[in-house]
């Protein structure tokens, strides 16, 4: 009976785990397509807002649009999703300031919750269009050329107590 690695048996190389196989290219490298084509660059420009927007939605709209534009991810395609964000984030704008009104009575605590649920909502939308900050710069920060041991150039003077 013959297996892996030889007539023994559990002798020979032992198979790498799936994760291994599709980060080295491993078996899985015969079916993908060796060229991958570039992604097509998204249209730039305003993309209108849909129609049955209220007006603080619009506003919402104007306020996030020309960022998401600039990012790339608010195209014609994604205009539908976009205004589900602008509604979600009016929507929960509402409700912060009804359940500033109740304070923390029963109603202003179910206010809360779904405050909350509200608020993740807008986040994971805000993050698919780019919108959330990352808390680290997207482009490459500039070095000016120069002497990098230019600190170290003038002694400094030390005075002892």
């Amino acid at each position: 009976m013959q297996g892996k690695g030889g007539s023994r048996l559990g002798s020979g190389r032992k198979p790498k785990p799936f994760i291994g196989r599709s980060l080295d290219g491993g078996i899985d490298k015969k079916r993908r397509p060796d060229t991958v084509e570039p992604p097509k660059p998204a249209p730039s420009g305003p993309v209108e807002p849909p129609d049955g927007l209220t007006s603080a939605e619009l506003d919402c709209w104007r306020r996030h649009a020309p960022a998401a534009v600039a990012a790339g991810t608010l195209t014609p395609a994604t205009a539908a999703e976009f205004a589900t964000l602008c509604v979600i984030d009016v929507f929960a704008q509402r409700i912060l300031d009804e359940w500033q009104v109740e304070g923390l009575s029963d109603r202003g605590m179910r206010l809360a919750r779904e405050w909350r649920a509200l608020v993740v909502r807008l986040e994971n939308k805000r993050r698919s269009f780019c919108l959330a900050p990352l808390g680290k710069p997207l482009a490459p920060v500039a070095v000016e050329p120069g002497d990098g041991f230019g600190d170290f150039d003038h002694p400094r003077i030390v005075k002892r107590a």
